[in-house]
Order: C-alpha cells, then sequence, then structure tokens
C-alpha cells in the first residue's frame, strides 16, 4: 500500500482528490491537510510514502513546505499539483528536491500513475511543464555526451527516465537487472551532481543530451 498524505487548502478540491485516491486498491489515504503546518505534523506522525500537495497555500507554500519535508524526511516523496504553469516555480520546486509536478488539469489516471511511478522511484514531469522549463533555461546545441563522461547506455536510461519509467520498466526494457539500473542512475546523478532523478532528468535536458519528444519505442 502507498501511503499518501492529500494537502490542499481549496476543501472542494482537496475532497475531489480524497474520492479520485480512495478507490485505488494499492494507494491508502492516512491524512489531508490545509496548510504547511498541518501539514508537517502529519507527516511527522504518519510517516507517509508520499505527499500530493497543492503550490498555492496560504502562508508557506507548497514549494517551502516540500523543501522543509525533503530537509527533514528525505525519504517520503513528495508530488506537487498544481495549477500554475511558471517556469521559475517549476524551476523552484526541482530545486529543493521534488519528485513530480502535474498540472491540475491532469486527468485521473495521470494522477494515479503518477504517485505509482513515483513511490518505486521514478519522476513524473508534465510534459507541458518539461517544454516551458526548457524554454526558460535555454537548450544550447546538443553536446557530446562524453564531456559529461555519460555512456550510451546512460543516455538510454536518461531518456526513459524522462518519460517517467520506473527502475523495473527501464530494467525490463534494456534487458539489465534492476541494481544495474540503479547503478547507472546513481553514475548520472554523480556526474550531473544531483540529488535526485528529477533535477537529472532537467540538467540532460538543458544540455541538450536527451529531448522530452525522444521516441523511445524502439527502446
Amino acid at each position: 500500500m502507498i501511503k499518501v498524505i492529500v494537502v490542499d487548502d481549496h476543501e472542494v478540491v482537496r475532497e475531489g482528490l480524497l474520492s479520485l485516491l480512495d478507490v485505488e486498491d494499492d494507494i491508502q489515504i492516512v491524512g489531508d491537510a490545509s496548510n504547511s503546518l498541518e501539514t508537517l505534523k502529519l507527516v511527522e506522525k504518519l510517516k507517509p510514502d508520499l505527499v500530493l500537495m497543492d503550490v498555492m497555500m496560504p502562508g508557506v507554500d507548497g514549494i517551502d513546505t516540500a523543501a522543509e519535508i525533503k530537509k527533514r524526511w528525505p525519504t517520503t516523496k513528495v508530488l506537487v499539483l498544481t495549477g500554475l504553469e511558471d517556469e521559475k516555480a517549476v524551476l523552484r520546486a526541482i530545486s529543493v528536491g521534488v519528485d513530480g509536478y502535474l498540472l491540475k488539469t491532469a486527468g485521473c489516471s495521470e494522477i494515479v500513475s503518477a504517485i505509482k511511478a513515483i513511490h518505486e522511484g521514478g519522476v513524473y514531469l508534465h510534459p507541458t511543464i518539461t517544454r516551458r522549463v526548457c524554454e526558460e533555461i535555454g537548450r544550447p546545441a546538443s553536446l557530446n555526451a562524453k564531456q559529461f563522461n555519460i555512456t550510451d547506455t546512460d543516455l538510454v536510461v536518461l531518456r526513459l527516465m524522462a518519460k517517467g519509467l520506473k527502475n523495473k520498466s527501464i530494467a525490463y526494457r534494456l534487458h539489465m537487472s534492476e541494481a544495474t539500473v540503479k547503478t547507472h542512475i546513481s553514475h548520472i546523478l554523480a556526474v550531473f551532481n544531483c540529488h535526485d532523478r528529477v533535477q537529472a532528468v532537467v540538467k540532460a535536458l538543458k544540455e541538450g543530451l536527451i529531448d522530452i519528444e525522444d521516441d523511445c519505442s524502439d527502446i
């Protein structure tokens, strides 16, 4: 079971998310909150696997709250759900280590898929958000992966990570063990000096090593 806390200051939205997730057999709602203080108290008390949280909240916003969660409980996943397409907000969220960034226009199945992917070690950035971030940070001409000491296999792993695939799915696609996939990901994080998969994917996009439009059907 994936233990989840839902955070949104709008009661109607919060109740809608609770109803949506309550029907999932492998997701357990352990609490809900409407502000940062309530959220931190619940995380400390309930130790959830994942916090699904809105960005715009009164007082301390969702990104600063996510930063505090990551600082105090680094194994707790945070999926940001927002109506904003603000590139700077996305970059700020990535910098504090959120595990995913979804727009509130996302469908029910996409929200559930993102939660499950993140719980199993994946990342999730809504494609629209990723494109806007790339436009904000700029995309230089594609650089030689050798400059980053990135192997061809590392690049393939990065492409699949950018599609939101979990370690198990990447291992299946590449006919390798999950342990080997984890080794590649650890190397990628070290080379890019990143703390998590989302930051690594964004770094690779920024440097032109991969493209969000890459077709991975041939992998």
